[in-house]
């Protein structure tokens, strides 16, 4: 069964507050989480490059990363940051907000 799912984000949800997203949104594919923990260890990393504002996990095995106007997340750290928390790096593709 998959889902998209962010630890920080359900509590947003359910506490009311909304959050704002501007910029270019992107797509990395990964392999699928089981571990709750391990999803919400790497949202909370990938928040924390400059390059993103927002991250959202579907469970199946893509993260999506929300991305400043006129910013691109590198994908050689993206790539870096997700293989030290074992997580396959299977490519980043941009979208139209």
């Amino acid at each position: 069964m998959g889902g998209r799912a962010t630890v920080a984000g359900a509590v947003l949800a359910a506490a009311g507050v909304a959050v704002a997203a501007g910029g270019h949104r992107y797509a990395v594919r990964t392999n699928p989480l089981t571990c709750d923990y391990c999803a919400y260890d790497l949202e909370q990393a990938l928040r924390r490059l400059p390059s993103v504002t927002g991250v959202e996990i579907d469970l199946d095995g893509i993260v999506y990363l929300q991305a400043p106007p006129g910013r691109v997340p590198d994908a050689t750290v993206i790539r870096d940051l997700m293989l030290e928390r074992g997580f396959e790096f299977r490519g980043m593709t941009g979208e139209s907000p």
